[in-house]
């Protein structure tokens, strides 16, 4: 490994783990066909099992990821395990996504494959909270010395670890400096032809059409989600996740309003507008995510306000509030 690499990495990785190092629930796996499905948080032991499972299965020649990560040794054993078997690993954005540690998890895969737009979340690792607390209550400055020496000292050896583990898997590090751009708060997900550029990727499948969230389709879902609530007795089939209930039916004054919303040309074109700008600005993995982080929120937003108009033009003028 060349200084220049390594004096990076040292800038790069801060601490030992990234945010669910603590995690004890381990993932689960489970052989379907030549595939292996991962499913959840990575934690120490995994490997063990993931071994133990192609041992009594040969034909498993795949590793299909879903995790927001985990404990980080934990991840770089599994990544060391699927390379000696030849895995093929796979993400697919918005459906099954590697993050954090099952990010290295995933650069384990002798062919790696992403499908759609995105699919492999990395982020600077930061200082545990436990880790800070310990420093913080050192009674002397000896004391606190003597913890930043051992704490700084591990932080390189787990640093020269991952970075030792990128260039072998990938012969490639950009994507640690890419972690370290999205800071340790926030998850930066590179696109696909980025992974590809740093070899984390090493085959990409583009989505089918009928696939693309695209304004087009955007628009007629939503229009045809609020043009549902024109059925009198109709409640939403999607319940708020903050409370889980349903909204009401709507009156008639309110399907009143719902259908001179949706025959107004003025009011559907402004809706277009307001779908576009959040179609750029979330850029959802596909029209499953599109469904659920856009039509959903935008119909229920959307019926509220017509709800709400309707019930006040139904109150009596001295009872409307100011």
């Amino acid at each position: 490994m060349s200084p220049r690499v390594a004096t990076m990495s040292v800038v790069v990785l801060l601490t030992l783990a990234g945010p669910w190092s603590g995690a004890t629930h381990a993932a689960e796996f489970r052989g379907e066909g030549d595939t292996v499905f991962l499913d959840g948080m990575i934690a120490k032991g995994d490997v063990d099992r993931l071994r133990g499972l192609l041992n009594t299965a040969p034909d498993l020649k795949r590793l299909s990821i879903n995790s927001p990560g985990g404990d980080l040794q934990a991840g770089l054993k599994l990544g060391e395990l699927v390379r000696q078997r030849k895995l093929e690993t796979y993400v697919e954005g918005g459906v099954r996504e590697a993050a954090s540690a099952a990010a290295y998890v995933f650069m384990g895969g002798e062919t790696r494959v992403i499908k759609g737009t995105r699919g492999v979340g990395v982020h600077a690792f930061y200082t545990p909270a436990n880790e800070m607390r310990r420093m913080i209550k050192q009674k002397s400055s000896d004391d606190l010395v003597r913890t930043l020496n051992e704490f700084e000292r591990a932080t390189q050896e787990s640093t020269m670890a991952v970075v030792e583990y990128v260039m072998t898997m990938l012969g490639d590090t950009r994507i640690v400096a890419e972690a370290v751009k999205s800071g340790s708060d926030e998850m930066l997900w590179p696109d696909a032809g980025r992974l590809l550029a740093m070899k984390v990727v090493t085959k990409k499948i583009d989505l089918a059409p009928e696939e693309i969230p695209d304004i087009d389709w955007l628009h007629d879902e939503v229009l045809n989600g609020i043009s549902a609530w024109l059925v009198p007795g109709y409640t939403s089939p999607d319940a708020p996740a903050a409370d889980g209930i349903a909204d009401p039916p709507l009156s008639e004054r309110g399907r009143e309003y719902v259908s001179a919303f949706l025959a107004s040309d003025a009011a559907t074109a402004d809706l277009r507008t307001q779908l576009a700008a959040l179609l750029e600005r979330v850029k959802p993995a596909n029209r499953a995510k599109a469904r659920e982080n856009l039509v959903v929120p935008a119909v229920r937003a959307t019926i509220r306000s017509l709800r709400s108009a309707a019930e006040k033009a139904d109150m009596p003028a001295d009872e409307h509030p100011e």
